[in-house]
């Protein structure tokens, strides 16, 4: 406050305005000058520094990039834990094959709280985006998102997913 009113002071004296005005006074016409500063962005060095201030400005307001992730963090206990590809197989000794039965569905279907599928039960997300689900929720420290997206990926890569890949 006290630079505030210095700065003002100043104005005032360069300018030489004072400091009230009475309504008749300001009934007459006037003239406002002020100054806005304006880099030149052709510069590289310049607008260079520019972006590094807005990014400095972006992580002091939001916090660093990582911990802006969409799915909140915990470490809830996950439910449904689905058998390690081991316990799914089977050997046919009448045909010398491997069985593979189908992959039961997980039983742990979360729905997402925020981010781009907010509202979304997690076994939609994996089917319907498995890249946002690759690429944000198997990089949670949550299990609850973690393992659940690695079960429902391998759910619907066994049941002909979209690409047929789990990770």
């Amino acid at each position: 406050m006290t630079e505030s009113k210095a700065m003002l002071r100043a104005y005032r004296s360069a300018l030489s305005l004072k400091q009230k005005y009475t309504p008749e006074e300001l009934r007459k016409p006037f003239l406002v000058v002020s100054t806005h500063f304006t880099p030149d962005t052709s510069d590289i060095r310049i607008l260079g520094m520019l972006m590094t201030g807005g990014a400095q400005a972006e992580t002091a307001l939001f916090g660093p990039a990582p911990d802006r992730v969409a799915i909140p963090a915990g470490d809830e206990p996950i439910e449904g834990h689905v058998a390690e590809e081991e316990e799914l197989q089977s050997f046919d000794e009448a045909t010398g094959e491997i069985n593979e039965p189908a992959r039961p569905k997980p039983a742990n279907d979360p729905v997402l709280p925020d981010g781009p599928h907010k509202g979304k039960p997690l076994s939609e997300v994996a089917r319907s985006d498995p890249d946002y689900t690759r690429e944000t929720l198997l990089k949670s420290t949550s299990p609850k998102w973690g393992l659940g997206a690695t079960e429902w990926l391998k759910y619907w890569a066994a049941e002909g997913g979209d690409d047929g890949v789990a990770f």
